[in-house]
């Protein structure tokens, strides 16, 4: 089964472990290499692992390449190597791991390295951007993926401009290709995220967990993210006031100097309290007192706490069950729940306390996940006829 990705070269699955079919820079041929994992003896089975070996082997082959910075050779394929190791280095989290901003990196670019990887850098200009934004199009991504890859690609001219390894107006040139509008190109649109209704999430409660259930009250009422709710731990909570405090030990701003404090009131105190009779630096929820089945890899379970993928998969199999019993409830993801605070929250006290619930610094990023109240409007329709 071949898996299409932006990397070089075809990735792609035997039997039930993965290889990689790819030319890498500075070599004169395609190869066939397993990716296997470091320590490990034979190829993964896992298709992310796989991933992430194939982009550490593109990085250490453009090493070889470049052994310093200002060594590229104007090739697309070596510049693009080079960013990626900056990248590497820059979304990174405090414990070290890159950030999904790296992943959106490497996907992006990666559409140079397989479809111009010979071409000269200077010689990259908007026809060509446009060239490999429609090759984007063809492969059905969305539209807002293409217009963040497209932005990542010059973000990309953009630092490379700065540290002298293409011209200047390499990038300046780039920026006349403007974001691809709604309803104005071939680029498949998705729907945009609304929130579920309140009552169809507690119709879905009792098919879940115990944790899953406290997971998904505390999203519904709080509007934090999923990455904030997933790693919750006692010590980041401060308890001493009417209103407790959390204060997650990493959040989406927090690169740019954010601090991010979630208020948590009376009804998610009685939610939280029972997971807080732990030690303090452990995670609130954890898988091994959730769903067993679904999170173990011979009778251990995989993983210390959720992250957003695992709560995800595990609040659509809730809302499953709860469709399979025959309840009559809206299929939602999480995220869903985080746009359900801030719609119930604009309702009964404001924009503006909406924006500070959700940890938002502008109105305008707010009004996208709050639904606009149409009673005022619809009121004042029934009255002037």
């Amino acid at each position: 089964m071949v898996k299409n990705i932006s990397l070089p070269g075809c990735l792609y699955k035997r039997g039930d472990r993965w290889y990689w079919k790819v030319q890498l820079p500075g070599e004169p041929c395609f190869k066939i290499r397993p990716m296997i994992p470091p320590g490990g003896r034979y190829a993964t089975k896992e298709y992310r692992t796989a991933e992430k070996i194939a982009q550490d082997m593109l990085l250490r082959a453009a090493g070889n390449v470049a052994k310093t910075k200002h060594c590229c050779n104007g090739r697309m394929a070596t510049l693009v190597a080079l960013y990626l190791k900056h990248a590497k280095s820059y979304y990174r989290k405090p414990n070290g791991d890159t950030t999904n901003q790296y992943l959106n990196v490497a996907r992006s670019v990666g559409y140079l390295v397989k479809h111009c990887p010979t071409m000269l850098a200077e010689d990259f200009g908007p026809l060509k951007l446009k060239e490999i934004r429609q090759i984007m199009i063809e492969k059905n991504l969305s539209r807002s993926t293409i217009n963040k890859y497209v932005g990542i690609i010059k973000q990309m001219f953009k630092w490379a401009a700065s540290d002298e390894l293409v011209p200047g107006g390499v990038y300046h040139s780039l920026l006349a290709v403007a974001g691809l509008k709604r309803g104005r190109s071939d680029a498949r649109e998705t729907e945009p995220v609304k929130p579920v209704p309140a009552e169809d999430v507690q119709r879905v409660l009792p098919y879940a967990s115990t944790v899953i259930a406290a997971m998904v009250e505390l999203h519904m009422y709080t509007g934090m993210r999923s990455s904030e709710l997933c790693i919750m731990r006692p010590c980041d909570i401060d308890i001493t006031g009417k209103i407790w405090q959390y204060k997650p030990q990493e959040h989406k701003t927090q690169h740019i100097g954010h601090t991010r404090t979630v208020p948590l009131g009376p009804r998610c105190q009685e939610i939280l309290r029972p997971f807080l009779l732990r030690r303090l630096d452990d995670y609130c929820f954890k898988p091994a007192e959730g769903l067993k089945a679904s999170l173990s890899v011979g009778g251990k379970i995989k993983y210390e706490s959720y992250n957003k993928d695992t709560y995800g998969r595990a609040v659509k199999r809730a809302w499953q069950k709860a469709i399979e019993a025959g309840v009559e409830v809206a299929r939602f993801h999480p995220h869903q729940l985080r746009h359900t605070a801030a719609t119930l929250v604009r309702k009964e006290i404001g924009l503006d306390a909406a924006r500070a619930l959700l940890g938002h610094r502008s109105l305008a990023m707010t009004d996208d996940y709050a639904e606009i109240d149409r009673e005022l409007a619809d009121r004042a329709a029934q009255k002037l006829g």
